[in-house]
């Protein structure tokens, strides 16, 4: 294994991963329960109820109604009711929002449902960093719980919790909020509705347009696409713009489309994107992808020419695993991230493996991309991580990236550096060939790989020919789990790694 490294960390794929796909187009990530479809349910098979999120941009000057989507797997064969209670998380009962007990239910042959929650101010911030929100100076987050009262259903985890969004980055105005909804593969289609608010009423009649935007969702495909205008009288606090879903068509991961707020007459955007996740729990689904993993995903790829999910198979056996591309993959796009379900989060860390091969080999035109994968965590459905990569554009290995990755960003991934090391891998106009040793360390602000070719020395943390540093964004200090990646492969290509180990950061001599 790497010669400075002193622990290997068994990848066995029976449990002790977790898997997750990764594609230019983002994601959310929220777990979610496989279900079958209608036309294959057995006797021991149930309906399954989830509620959904939303988010309201404050402050706010008096009380808002938002309505929070609750969804069935598939049309109710008979009435079902339940019990919801809005309770806290980090934000305050009564102060924030009203904390309210009542009844949902659903007639027979219906599979969506709505819940009114009333958002209350109280003109304080509160000191609860938004996970996913960067501008934001506070996010306070409340959930509905909700029990069955009558009707052959059980109830499957919230995707996320909802959110008080303070401060939006262009101060007070009109804001867009954000809508996380399960659907099925059956029933009819749903309609979600995504709040807009002022953040006080208005004065004088005022309006703001609107355009619905696929992201990793497609028009046509997973919603309808529209737009329009919002028109706010004298008074009004609240509108909303109703955004129909389409259902899930046979294997299709979780997707997301943006609203967009422009054109204001009379007013102000303060927060101009507002976020829709449809969490999709097609037939026969499992998630994440294999039973054989367990744990949170980032994101994946969608096929729109078979309807098929592009997905990645793991083949793992001690501190060494196989990651190919199950066929027909279509997308080049594909990114997957993983790392041992038995490690605890940390937020100092050090990921470490050989990148022994590559099937195809490295050549012009072969994008197989390797890589490491450090705090990659989870909360309230929003994934985020940082990974460094082996470079494949225009066949440049040499090149290495570091990217954040945020499942909310409108592309998921940002840059945070690029280091040519062609001085040690690149000999005239050839790379050198694997395996190469590779590790990553995060601690703190600060991020550091080395690279070096197998059996050779490693060098020193900070060396500059045969790795670099970063200095993270305010909020990249935070717990998550270390492991690897890999990216691009196409239908039925392969990278292999070896000696694959994470741990706490380990010391490095002086450079």
């Amino acid at each position: 294994m790497p010669a400075r490294r002193s622990r290997a960390i068994s990848v066995q794929a029976s449990a002790r991963l977790v898997v997750g796909i990764v594609v230019s187009a983002m994601i959310a990530t929220v777990a979610c329960a496989g279900t079958a479809s209608a036309k294959s349910r057995s006797s021991t098979s149930s309906l399954t109820v989830t509620a959904g999120a939303v988010d309201v941009a404050a402050p706010l000057k008096g009380a808002r109604l938002v309505e929070i989507p609750v969804t069935l797997n598939e049309p109710a064969p008979t009435r079902v009711t339940l019990r919801y209670d809005v309770v806290s998380v980090t934000a305050l009962a009564g102060r924030d929002f009203k904390a309210t007990t009542g009844l949902v239910t659903f007639a027979p042959h219906s599979d969506s449902a709505s819940i009114p929650v009333r958002v209350l101010t109280n003109g304080t911030k509160r000191t609860s960093t938004c996970w996913y929100e960067a501008s934001a100076d506070a996010c306070r987050t409340y959930r509905v719980a909700l029990t069955v009262v009558s009707g052959s259903v059980k109830v499957a985890p919230a995707p996320s919790a909802d959110a008080i969004l303070w401060n939006p980055p262009r101060g007070q105005g009109v804001s867009i909020g954000d809508v996380e909804v399960a659907v099925g593969t059956a029933g009819v289609d749903p309609v979600v509705s995504v709040p807009v608010t002022l953040a006080e009423p208005a004065s004088a009649n005022a309006t703001v347009a609107y355009q619905l935007v696929g992201g990793s969702a497609l028009a046509g495909d997973s919603f309808v696409a529209a737009h329009g205008t919002i028109r706010f009288q004298a008074g009004q606090t609240t509108s909303y713009v109703d955004t129909s879903i389409v259902q899930a068509k046979g294997f299709q991961p979780h997707e997301v489309l943006y609203v967009k707020l422009d054109h204001p007459s009379d007013v102000k955007i303060a927060r101009a994107v507002g976020t829709v996740i449809i969490a999709t729990r097609a037939a026969g689904l499992v998630h994440p992808i294999s039973r054989g993993y367990t744990g949170a995903d980032l994101t994946q790829v969608v096929s729109v020419q078979t309807k098929t999910g592009d997905t990645y198979r793991v083949n793992a056996r001690g501190s060494s695993a196989t990651m190919s591309a199950n066929a027909p993959v279509i997308s080049a796009n594909d990114r997957m991230a993983y790392w041992p379900s038995t490690e605890t989060p940390h937020a100092n860390q050090e990921s470490c493996a050989t990148w022994t091969s590559q099937d195809p080999a490295q050549s012009s035109g072969v994008v197989t991309q390797e890589g490491l994968a450090l705090r990659v965590a989870t909360v309230d459905g929003v994934t985020r991580g940082l990974t460094v990569t082996k470079g494949v554009w225009a066949n440049a290995n040499w090149i290495f990236n570091v990217h954040a990755w945020n499942t909310t960003w409108w592309t998921p991934f940002h840059l945070l550096n690029t280091f040519n090391l062609s001085s040690y891998l690149r000999h005239g106009s050839a790379t050198s060939r694997l395996p190469w040793d590779v590790c990553a360390r995060v601690d703190g602000s600060t991020l550091q790989f080395e690279v070096w070719l197998k059996g050779k020395t490693p060098p020193a943390w900070g060396d500059r020919a045969q790795g670099g540093t970063v200095t993270l964004p305010a909020g990249w200090d935070y717990a998550g789990d270390a492991g690897w990646y890999v990216g691009h492969l196409a239908a039925g290509a392969s990278a292999s790694y070896t000696n694959m180990a994470v741990e706490a950061p380990q010391a490095a001599p002086a450079i």
